[in-house]
């Protein structure tokens, strides 16, 4: 047991790998309990990312009771470990793509579900108060060649039919917003907006607990068990006995459900950040928007925070304990082709994040058995998606319609190579793709 100082001032001082800028610039963590001994609730929910506080929080407000264990610290998956930036639809496959995957009915249903995301997660920060740095920004979206700018222009036709806007921006006028001449035309969203995710997560944790849900970090489920017409979920130190479990670890599944965690790829991401330094992020970014490159095979994007910390991602190195320099090598070497002339950003900040990837993108909402669920394959877009599945798993549980849930439930499956898949693409797909896509 710690107190909210304690937890504050453990953020500051670890391992860059381990811990985040996020977290370390973040409110501390509300204070809890490791769970000790027997206790009773309607519903069990299984990791405190954005997925869980949200569902515990939907469901606490319902007038259930919710306990929650989490193996480390709140949010302390991608939740917390991830590029500070919220784009509700525009990073979903195209509607189109989901409609032919899915079918019209639970296409055009996903697709409203994300539109509506992004608006679900700023009325959560306003109902409930919760200080996370939320700012709507917009977003510059980046073409190299005629291909992307197609899909570009395929991107805004089909997201407009569900009400989201993207303006076209020719090669001169992409010059107005990122100080380069590199790219041949681009597009502009509005809605998309930067956030502190440690805030946000802690945030909805508060608020949750102030709703009635108990909270148990450092308390991991180590097994889970029908007992009666209950589920017995066990901790190290205690257990819990609940009519229904949620999961919602995403990336960081490692048991207690046999087969989950074989339900996805894993994917390891690099973020880096400056330290705050609003002018020379300017420098780059001329109006302080968010430029997301897409050249899908070279991941490059650039986020200036709210106090002016510019911030990019990277593909993995070898090394989980490799310098900020090795770590940022990649990444610099295509900044240093879209901007040629400028100097290199001072990277200060490097921590790790696992993306738990779907082949198709589009998230699970996954029925295990009777009163067991999982809400898994966010694929690197949480901060609102997680938000809004959190709400729709709650939803059904409240409600007992399966059929009320924007996203429909489905069994588990075994990927092939789960593991197998993400090491190839980390030691020889990335660095063949870099190497012939820069």
């Amino acid at each position: 047991m710690t107190s909210d100082q304690d937890n504050g001032r453990a953020a500051v001082g670890r391992d860059t790998l381990e811990s985040t800028m996020w977290d370390a610039t973040a409110e501390p963590e509300p204070k809890t309990d490791i769970l000790q001994g027997r206790v009773e609730a309607d519903v069990a929910v299984v990791g405190s990312g954005i997925t869980g506080m949200s569902t515990a929080l939907h469901l606490a407000e319902a007038g259930k009771s919710v306990t929650v264990l989490e193996a480390k610290r709140i949010g302390w998956g991608c939740s917390s470990r991830n590029g500070g930036h919220m784009g509700s639809a525009w990073t979903s496959p195209p509607p189109d793509e989901a409609i032919r995957i899915w079918g019209q009915e639970r296409g055009d249903r996903l697709n409203r579900l994300w539109t509506g995301s992004g608006k679900l997660v700023e009325d959560l920060i306003e109902k409930h108060g919760i200080d996370c740095n939320f700012k709507r920004t917009g977003m510059v979206w980046a073409a190299e060649n005629g291909k992307q700018e197609k899909l570009l222009a395929d991107m805004a036709e089909q997201w407009g039919r569900y009400g989201l806007q993207m303006d076209f921006l020719s090669r001169q006028a992409m010059t107005d917003y990122v100080a380069t001449d590199q790219y041949i035309s681009g597009a502009l969203t509005h809605e998309n907006a930067s956030i502190n995710p440690a805030d946000f997560v802690r945030g909805l944790a508060r608020a949750a607990m102030r709703a009635g849900a108990v909270i148990h970090a450092g308390s991991p489920a180590i097994g889970i068990e029908k007992q009666g017409d209950r589920w017995r979920v066990s901790s190290p130190e205690g257990e819990v006995l609940a009519s229904r479990v949620v999961f919602g670890t995403n990336a960081y599944t490692v048991g207690p459900w046999p087969g989950l965690a074989r339900t996805f790829y894993p994917v390891r991401l690099t973020s880096l950040a400056t330290e705050p330094c609003a002018e020379e992020s300017r420098s780059y970014l001329l109006k302080g928007m968010p430029l997301h490159d897409m050249n899908s095979l070279n991941f490059f994007a650039l986020l200036m925070d709210p106090v002016g910390r510019l911030l990019g991602g990277a593909f993995p190195t070898f090394s989980d304990s490799a310098s900020i320099e090795t770590v940022a090598r990649p990444f610099e070497r295509k900044f240093r082709r879209i901007f040629p002339a400028a100097p290199l950003p001072k990277w200060r900040h490097i921590w790790h994040g696992t993306l738990c990837m779907m082949p198709d993108k589009t998230p699970r909402m996954y029925k295990l058995a009777p009163g067991a669920y999982a809400v898994m394959g966010l694929s690197g877009t949480g901060n609102a998606r997680a938000a809004v599945l959190g709400r729709e798993v709650a939803n059904l549980i409240d409600s007992g319609e399966e059929e009320t849930c924007g996203l429909w439930l489905s069994k588990p499956k075994t990927l092939l190579s789960s593991r197998l898949i993400p090491v190839f693409m980390r030691y020889a797909g990335y660095p063949v793709a870099r190497a012939l896509f820069r």
